[in-house]
């Protein structure tokens, strides 16, 4: 009969009585496991498809380690399934092809944009994960984003419509459920009178990105400069 698991970090439980000489073996493996869920990081290369972090409580076990930094080349966003149990982490998408990678555990999903940076993750053993609320990522740029504790994210940015008037722009990052609200609004004006700038209803907005259009007084496209903002979750 196996030796039991504690719950959240898989550490061996010699049995009382029995496992006569291997507890040396138990509690120096212990003590390299407790190092791995303490400070360690595990390099998790994403196959293009979904996966399930190992958690069989061995040397092999991915989903204990401290930290998770994800790599690989995607074409889609991917799931990263781990176990259910009340803990915390952190989580870093270091993938290449712009899409996110979500963590799941069941339940509430946190997904993780392809910006690199490390995101404080809680599990509550109820299925759910959603982002420590002890800060808030962001990057700080004349296009950026910043991803609050609650799970909002505020992007923005400029753009400068064509002559035609049209265009389209992509979000810093993609939006890992839905977009809330765009606005724009005129920074620099093209022909002389009133311009106006706004998202355009065809293509409609998506989570990557929106299409815009510039008239000016008669109707037609100028070349407008342009602030926006969107949010989303």
């Amino acid at each position: 009969m196996a030796d039991p698991l504690t719950t959240s970090v898989r550490f061996t439980q010699p049995t009382i009585g029995a496992d006569t000489g291997l507890w040396p073996t138990y509690l120096n493996s212990n003590w390299a496991y407790a190092d791995e869920a303490i400070n360690q990081t595990i390099s998790v290369a994403i196959p293009d498809t979904n996966i399930t972090l190992t958690a069989d409580g061995t040397s092999a076990d991915q989903a204990r380690y401290k930290r998770y930094n994800f790599t690989g080349a995607l074409t889609a966003q991917r799931t990263v399934t781990i176990p259910n149990v009340q803990r915390d982490g952190q989580a870093t998408n270091n993938t290449t092809g712009g899409f996110n990678v979500v963590l799941s555990a069941g339940g509430t999903t946190l997904a993780l944009p392809a910006d690199g940076y490390i995101y404080n993750w809680v599990c509550d053993g109820a299925t759910n994960i959603a982002l420590a609320q002890e800060g808030t990522t962001a990057l700080k740029a004349a296009s950026g984003y910043v991803n609050l504790p609650n799970g909002i994210l505020i992007q923005w940015g400029n753009g400068v419509t064509s002559g035609a008037g049209g265009g389209a722009l992509t979000f810093p990052v993609a939006f890992p459920n839905n977009v809330f609200s765009i606005t724009l609004t005129v920074s620099t004006q093209g022909a002389p009178g009133r311009n106006t700038v706004s998202v355009a209803n065809s293509p409609a907005a998506t989570r990557l990105g929106f299409a815009y259009w510039g008239t000016n007084d008669a109707g037609a496209g100028a070349v407008i400069g342009f602030y926006w903002m969107a949010v989303g979750d």
